[in-house]
């Protein structure tokens, strides 16, 4: 479909849907559509249209599903062929998406996710692999829209034993900016995943402004603290989930997929199995400046084969050595925290080394985010 030298949108559904019979979009898939969505389509080439007017390039413009309600996602290619997605599915906002971690969990649960993030190089590695991405600064971002369920991974330093524990006194609080997109848009659920950190009684008031917000908008809440090794992540990494519903709907917890100790459910995944090592014993010494013979006070050593790793943080990139013999030193690699943290093979990282490092170990693991948002979109 495609605009006039005006930059005008069709005007009406016959004209939808006559270039739709001619072969573009749907139509051109054999399916049809019904007036409603046509209406849908029609509203939202209007207001591409008024974006168009207002100079921006058709050809760079996509439209994402803020623009339109969920399950009409339309978009706009090159010379300004408009494609309808038909197949409704939940649409998510992902808050400090960072490197989509969430964002590759909730994707593979089947929703539409579009990730907010002001960090250029997790944003770009975001974009990277395939998520619908939107660089900003989220203190007072205009939201606009719907959306079926907003999932925020707030920075963890406020509330983080490697940080400072400032809470609202820390720069990078981001709770202000989550609780006002939460006012802005209400939708029907919310998540907010954090480090267990946050239920330290140092944070008791912090807890409470927080939650008396979201029940002033009239949301029920619950939270727990949910081991991602729990649901298959080869990582004892444990964090603070709050799930909030004001549709009135049941809040469903997932239920783990393996299990520490026999109980049916198959084993933790241990460290070796996750990267594949099968021939020898591996060591991990999680000390910044460990050397043969000696360690930092607060360094941690486990072997890798029985058991999986240890939370791996932010820093943990310069930071962990593996040991193939007590005076072999190797260095992990990206790729091989990606598959600790449960990325899936080939996902992309951007910027220098320690910038990927930190993309890993800031993310949320995608088995996790998985789970929580398949659990909450059972009917």
């Amino acid at each position: 479909m495609r605009l006039d030298a005006l930059g005008n949108a069709p005007s009406s559904v016959a004209d939808v849907r006559q270039t739709m019979s001619a072969g573009v979009g749907v139509g051109a898939a054999g399916r049809t559509l019904d007036d409603r969505r046509v209406v849908h389509s029609v509203q939202a080439m209007r207001f591409a249209s008024r974006r168009i007017r207002h100079g921006q390039d058709w050809r760079r413009l996509v439209l994402s599903p803020v623009d339109i309600g969920w399950g009409h996602v339309l978009r706009a290619r090159d010379m300004g062929v408009v494609t309808v997605a038909s197949d409704p599915k939940p649409r998510l906002f992902d808050l400090f998406c960072g490197a989509g971690g969430a964002s590759t969990g909730l994707a593979a649960a089947g929703c539409d996710v579009t990730g907010f993030e002001l960090d250029a190089d997790a944003a770009s590695a975001h974009h990277a692999n395939g998520h619908s991405t939107v660089r900003c600064d989220l203190n007072g971002y205009p939201w606009r829209g719907t959306c079926d369920l907003l999932w925020a991974s707030p920075p963890c330093q406020p509330f983080s034993a490697a940080g400072k524990r400032r809470g609202s006194e820390d720069d990078s609080d981001g709770m202000p900016a989550f609780l006002h997109a939460v006012e802005s848009l209400l939708p029907p659920v919310v998540v907010m995943e954090n480090v267990p950190g946050l239920l330290n009684r140092k944070h008791l008031d912090y807890r409470a402004a927080f939650t008396n917000a979201l029940m002033r908008c009239g949301y029920d809440y619950q939270s727990r603290v949910l081991n991602c090794a729990d649901f298959g992540v080869p990582q004892t990494r444990e964090r603070f989930i709050l799930i909030a519903r004001r549709d009135g709907r049941r809040i469903r917890w997932p239920q783990r997929t393996h299990a520490e100790r026999s109980s049916g459910l198959p084993g933790w995944v241990s460290m070796a199995d996750a990267l594949g090592w099968t021939a020898r014993s591996w060591t991990l010494n999680t000390g910044r400046d460990w050397k043969p013979g000696g360690s930092r006070d607060d360094a941690q050593t486990m072997v890798c084969d029985s058991a999986p790793a240890p939370t791996f943080s932010a820093q943990a990139g310069g930071q962990w050595h593996l040991h193939p013999t007590p005076t072999d030193i190797i260095r992990i690699t990206v790729e091989q925290a990606a598959t600790l943290q449960g990325f899936p093979p080939g996902y992309r990282f951007v910027g220098s080394r320690t910038a990927q490092f930190q993309q890993v170990g800031n993310a949320v693991p995608p088995p996790l985010a998985r789970a929580v948002v398949e659990a909450l979109l059972c009917p």
